[in-house]
C-alpha cells in the first residue's frame, strides 16, 4: 500500500474523527501531536491493535463516513507495510493527509 493511500483511506479518516475541542486547544501543534502518536501507535504487531492504541492517545468521535475506509484499511491485510509506512514515513504521510485537509476545507468554503 502507497503513502498516498494510506493518507487518503486511512490517516485522512483518522484526523476527520479527532475530536474539535482537542484540536481547537492544541492549536499550534495538533498537527505534530498527531504525528508523533501515529508513529508511537505504529510500533505494534497490527492494525487493530494500532487503533487501540491511538485511539488512547487521542480522543475520536467516529464519523460514519469514515468507517468503511478505516475498516477497508484495517481489513486489507496489509498490516506490515501500512505499520512500516507509519514508523519509517509518518512525516510525509502527515503531509500527504494535510494536504487533503486543505483541499477538503478549500471544498467546502467555496
Amino acid at each position: 500500500m502507497t503513502e498516498k493511500h494510506i493518507a487518503e483511506d486511512f490517516v485522512f479518516p483518522l484526523w476527520r474523527c479527532i475530536n474539535a475541542d482537542f484540536k481547537s486547544k492544541y492549536r499550534a501543534d495538533s498537527w505534530g501531536i498527531f504525528e508523533n502518536f501515529l508513529k508511537s501507535s505504529a510500533y505494534c504487531e497490527n492494525l487493530k491493535i494500532f487503533l487501540d492504541k491511538f485511539m488512547r492517545l487521542i480522543p475520536i468521535e467516529w464519523q460514519h463516513k469514515f468507517e468503511k475506509q478505516i475498516l477497508g484499511v484495517i481489513e486489507s491485510g496489509e498490516d506490515d507495510s501500512v505499520l512500516t509506512a507509519l514508523r519509517t514515513e509518518c512525516a510525509y504521510i502527515v503531509l500527504l493527509t494535510r494536504v487533503l485537509n486543505e483541499e477538503h476545507k478549500e471544498k467546502f468554503a467555496a
